[in-house]
């Protein structure tokens, strides 16, 4: 882990528990990155629609896919603004990747969304 990957607001694991960064000094070996999943797309308000071979969520400018079904199960892929798709989450597999991300497209930041 890079300390210049955080920016205030993003997620991260430190001594097992989720938690966001404030700024203040972190020894960087206590913390993790947290793998973005279909749990995490929900805590920041993704919307969740299903269709026969995949499990979507969108939000914004992002798609995500979870192929659930045909030759290319277990896949993963993010999809902005329906033109540039990122294969198998190759760029966006942590949690700080896609809040970083998003910033730089929309300016806007991604937190969890009450519920």
């Amino acid at each position: 882990m890079k300390a210049n990957e955080l920016r205030i607001g993003n997620w991260f694991i430190e001594y097992n528990d989720p938690q966001e960064f404030d700024g203040d000094f972190y020894h960087l070996s206590d913390i993790k990155f947290i793998e973005l999943t279909e749990e995490w797309l929900l805590k920041f308000g993704f919307e969740f629609y299903e269709t026969e071979k995949a499990n979507n969520y969108k939000y914004s400018i992002w798609r995500f896919t979870f192929v659930t079904n045909g030759k290319t199960k277990g896949k993963k892929y993010a999809n902005i603004f329906n033109a540039l798709t990122f294969k198998e989450l190759n760029l966006v597999t942590y949690v700080h990747q896609l809040q970083n991300l998003h910033f730089a497209l929309t300016g806007e930041e991604l937190t969890i969304k009450q519920s």
